[in-house]
C-alpha cells in the first residue's frame, strides 16, 4: 500500500473555528487522520457543523480515512458528484 492510499482509524476531529479575512467570515473545520493536519472551510456555521458532524459519525461507525486526503470512501463519493 503506497502512502497516497494509506488508511486509518486514528482519526481526531476538533471544534469550529471562526476566521475573518478580506472577503468575509469563514468557519474551518479541522482534523487529524494519522497525525497529518486537515481543514475545510465553509460560509456558514451550519455548513460547518454538518461537515464536522459527518466526520464524527464516520468516525464512530469505524469507518476508514485516508491520511493523505482526510477524507473517508462516503465523503469522496460526495465530492465526486455521487
Amino acid at each position: 500500500m503506497t502512502a497516497s492510499s494509506a488508511r486509518t482509524r486514528d482519526i481526531n476531529i476538533y471544534g469550529i473555528r471562526k476566521r475573518k479575512g478580506k472577503t468575509g467570515t469563514g468557519h474551518v473545520v479541522r482534523w487529524t487522520t494519522a497525525g497529518r493536519e486537515h481543514q475545510k472551510t465553509f460560509k456558514t456555521a451550519k455548513l460547518a457543523d454538518g461537515y464536522r458532524s459527518g466526520l464524527l459519525t464516520a468516525a464512530q461507525g469505524g469507518e476508514l480515512f485516508h491520511v493523505a486526503s482526510g477524507s473517508n470512501d462516503q465523503n469522496l463519493w460526495m465530492a465526486l458528484g455521487g
